[in-house]
């Protein structure tokens, strides 16, 4: 038995799952708030996006963004330049 009170190479059981592996759901933050988050102006968030920063946009208008997602994207794009 492991930690948990599970035989180690059994099946979980459906109803323990969630109490095994909490899912966290992360909110959306707004151009705006990423930006204030990264330490960059909006218009270099807008400027991001244009390159392939990952966001989703909801309506006709907002575009909304994972924290954890864009700032991954520009950790790895980091020193890259633009052509």
């Amino acid at each position: 038995m492991n930690d948990e009170g599970l035989t180690v190479g059994h099946a979980v059981p459906l109803s323990r799952v969630a109490e095994l592996s909490p899912v966290v759901a992360e909110r959306y933050v707004s151009r705006r708030e990423l930006a204030e988050l990264m330490g960059v102006s909006v218009d270099c968030v807008d400027y991001f996006v244009r390159l392939g920063m990952p966001s989703e946009t909801w309506g006709l208008r907002r575009r909304v963004f994972t924290a954890s997602a864009a700032v991954a994207w520009a950790r790895d794009h980091a020193g890259r330049r633009a052509v």
